[in-house]
């Protein structure tokens, strides 16, 4: 077991942090996931039986706000990443798990959220499609300075294009995410 001072800080990107949300089990069923295989996924038995004593066993948010709650304030610094465009993990999870970390007494969180984008984009058709990359460049500013804003102190690195954009398009067109 690693001790929490140990770790530097924490990234989440396009989590899902409360599936005992019953919000959250009707966006599944709307996206087309049934609520049997959510269950499954978590524990819960095909038909749900063990729903409310997996469901919140399996929640990030809960688990912050229970049974981990006296850990929360000595976590390290937490950055959640999410796009606004997710269809998979809705960025209201992000905002969440972020409202319950506060709650129970986390130090440093931070929200960043990605404008259009897809549950997939920030660590997929954005590095393909080249350039500078936002979550990479959120991501390196909290590992080489605890937090999301490096001030404009490092020039992160822009990445050659690796496919053409028709390809990305279509990409972005037939990830159902």
């Amino acid at each position: 077991m690693w001790p929490l001072s140990r770790i530097a800080a924490f990234v989440g990107v396009s989590g899902v942090y409360t599936p005992d949300d019953p919000q959250l089990l009707l966006h599944f069923e709307r996206q087309g996931l049934s609520r049997a295989v959510v269950h499954a996924i978590m524990e819960a038995g095909l038909t749900g039986a063990r729903a409310s004593e997996a469901l919140p066993r399996a929640s990030p948010a809960s688990l912050a706000l229970g049974p981990c709650e006296a850990a929360v304030p000595r976590l390290p610094p937490v950055m959640l990443c999410h796009g606004t465009a997710d269809k998979s993990a809705p960025a209201s999870q992000s905002a969440a798990f972020a409202t319950a970390l506060r709650a129970a007494g986390a130090a440093h969180v931070t929200e960043r959220y990605y404008e259009g984008k897809s549950h997939t984009d920030p660590f997929l058709e954005d590095p393909i499609a080249g350039g500078s990359d936002a979550l990479l460049e959120d991501i390196l500013s909290m590992a080489f300075h605890g937090s999301a804003d490096s001030g404009g102190v490092h020039a992160w690195p822009v990445f050659p294009r690796m496919l053409p954009d028709s390809i990305i398009r279509l990409a972005r067109r037939c990830i159902p995410f």
